[in-house]
This record gives C-alpha cells, sequence and structure tokens, in this order.
C-alpha cells in the first residue's frame, strides 16, 4: 500500500482544486491542522514513514493515535 500526496492551495472559493480532484486525491488536512499536531511527533524518533501513519490517524479519528506514547522521545 503506497501513495503519492500533495501539498496545494485551495482556489479562491476555498475548494480543492479541480485538477487535483480529476486526479482522484481526496483532501486530508489543512495547513493549520498540520502546524496543531505535528509537534506531538516531532520530537520523536519517528521515519517520514511513521509521521505520515500519524496524519493519516489523525485525519480518519480526529485524535492521536495511542502508539504514540510507544515512541521513544529524541535525545
Amino acid at each position: 500500500m503506497g501513495g503519492e500526496g500533495y501539498i496545494v492551495e485551495f482556489t479562491k472559493d476555498y475548494d480543492v482544486p479541480k485538477d487535483v480532484k480529476d486526479a482522484d486525491f481526496k483532501y486530508v488536512l489543512g495547513k493549520e491542522d498540520l502546524e496543531n499536531i505535528l509537534p506531538f511527533i516531532q520530537n520523536k524518533m519517528a521515519s517520514s514513514r511513521t509521521v505520515a501513519e500519524f496524519i493519516i490517524h489523525y485525519a480518519i479519528t480526529d485524535c492521536t493515535p495511542a502508539w504514540l506514547d510507544d515512541i521513544p522521545n529524541k535525545q
């Protein structure tokens, strides 16, 4: 399971651009949401894949995953 993701700017109507929708990409989180949740994992010894899984979990459930506490902090 893998996929691509893009950071895009909303249109002036605060919508996802048509070409992004036409490519079957889905809106996950806004910039402000990411800015609010990334501090929870930035000081953890997490791979880029784990950070992606963290973001996806949050996008789906609207809460941080329980497994976050199992990741050691950076020294």
